[in-house]
C-alpha cells in the first residue's frame, strides 16, 4: 500500500528516504547561493571588470601620507601659475621689442633717405611773368586770332556793309536828324588799324566827303576798344568785337545829354592798311541823303601812305 500511495504521488523510496522534485532542488539551491551572497563582503568590481576579480582592500592611509599628497597638489597648481606667468611675460616682451624696432626702423629709413639726388640738369625753366594788377599785355592777348595778329604785325583794315542800326535813349522826335545822319556815316564805314595802336575810321557819307577821325585803341581780350572820337554834334566812342560774328557798337554822346547807339555787322576784313582803297570802293554804294547837307560827289584821292603817313608825321 504504501507503494501504491508513493507511486500515486510520484515519490520514490530509496532506502527508507525520498527523493525530493527537481523543482524543490532548484528553489533551495537558490535559495542557498543568494543567503551566501548576502553574507560576503561587497565587492568593488565596475561594469566591465572581469568576474572573479576584486581589487584589493585599500589600506588604510596615515595623516602624514594625506598631507603629503595635499603639499604635492598645491606645488603643481603653484608651478602651473608660474608657467602661465612667464609665458605671459615672453610674449609681452616680444611685443614690446616688435614695436620698438619698427619704430626705429621707421626713422632710420626716413633719415638715411636725405635730399634727393639730382639728375642731369636740363634747361633752366625761367619763372612765370609777374603781372601787375590793372594792366595787360596787350600784345599777346588774343594772338590765336589771326584778326588780332595781323593788327599787331601789319595792320587791319575792316569795313561795315549795309545800314546800321541806330537806337536812341528816349522816343523823340527831335533825335530823328541825329540819327540820320549818324546813319549815314556810319553806312558801309571804314575802320584801319595800325600796328602801333592807333585808327583811322573813314565815312562814306557823301555829306561828310572827306572827313577823317584819328584816334587810339587797345586790345583786351577779343575786344578792340577805341578812344572817343569828336565830332560837331558830340563824342563817338566804338568797341569792335573781334570774334565771329565780328560787330561794332559805337555810343554816340551827344552835347545836350542824348545818347545813340550804333550796331553794326563787320563784314570785310584784310591785313594791311587799306582804307582809303576800302573807301574809295564802298563809296557809291552809300546812297543816303541828309537833307540840307551835300558834299561832293566823290571822295578825296587816297593819299599814298594813308595812316602810316599821318602817324610818321606826327598829325590827328
Amino acid at each position: 500500500m504504501a507503494d501504491e500511495e508513493g507511486g500515486a504521488r510520484g515519490y520514490r523510496v530509496v532506502s527508507g528516504e525520498a527523493t525530493p522534485p527537481d523543482e524543490h532542488t532548484a528553489r533551495v539551491r537558490a535559495a542557498q547561493a543568494q543567503a551566501e551572497r548576502d553574507k560576503a563582503p561587497p565587492t568593488q568590481l565596475k561594469v566591465h571588470d572581469p568576474a572573479g576579480e576584486q581589487p584589493p582592500p585599500a589600506e588604510a592611509r596615515s595623516s602624514t601620507e594625506m598631507a603629503e599628497s595635499s603639499r604635492r597638489a598645491r606645488r603643481r597648481e603653484r608651478d602651473r601659475r608660474a608657467e602661465r606667468r612667464a609665458i605671459q611675460l615672453v610674449i609681452a616682451v616680444f611685443v614690446g621689442l616688435g614695436g620698438a624696432g619698427l619704430l626705429a626702423v621707421n626713422y632710420l629709413v626716413e633719415d638715411d633717405q636725405g635730399p634727393p639726388t639730382e639728375g642731369p640738369r636740363g634747361p633752366a625753366v625761367p619763372p612765370p611773368p609777374k603781372t601787375v594788377p590793372g594792366k595787360r599785355s596787350t600784345f599777346a592777348e588774343g594772338a590765336d586770332i589771326p584778326a588780332i595778329g595781323s593788327m599787331n604785325s601789319e595792320g587791319l583794315t575792316i569795313a561795315a556793309e549795309g545800314l546800321p542800326e541806330v537806337l536812341a535813349d528816349v522816343e523823340d522826335g527831335s533825335l530823328a536828324n541825329l540819327a540820320g545822319l549818324q546813319t549815314c556815316r556810319y553806312a558801309y564805314g571804314v575802320w584801319e588799324f595800325s600796328p602801333n595802336k592807333r585808327f583811322r575810321f573813314l565815312t562814306t557819307c557823301e555829306a561828310l566827303v572827306g572827313q577823317v577821325l584819328v584816334g587810339a585803341y587797345e586790345i583786351q581780350g577779343t575786344v578792340v576798344r577805341m578812344s572817343p572820337l569828336s565830332s560837331v554834334e558830340g563824342t563817338l566812342t566804338s568797341e569792335f568785337q573781334v570774334e565771329k560774328p565780328s560787330t561794332i557798337k559805337t555810343i554816340v554822346q551827344t552835347r545836350s545829354g542824348r545818347t545813340l547807339q550804333v550796331n553794326q555787322r563787320v563784314t570785310t576784313m584784310r591785313s594791311g592798311l587799306d582804307g582809303e582803297a576800302f573807301r574809295a570802293t564802298y563809296f557809291p554804294k552809300n546812297t543816303i541823303q541828309i537833307p540840307g547837307q551835300r558834299g561832293g560827289d566823290a571822295p578825296p584821292p587816297p593819299s599814298p601812305g594813308g595812316l602810316k603817313d599821318l602817324l610818321e608825321g606826327g598829325g590827328e
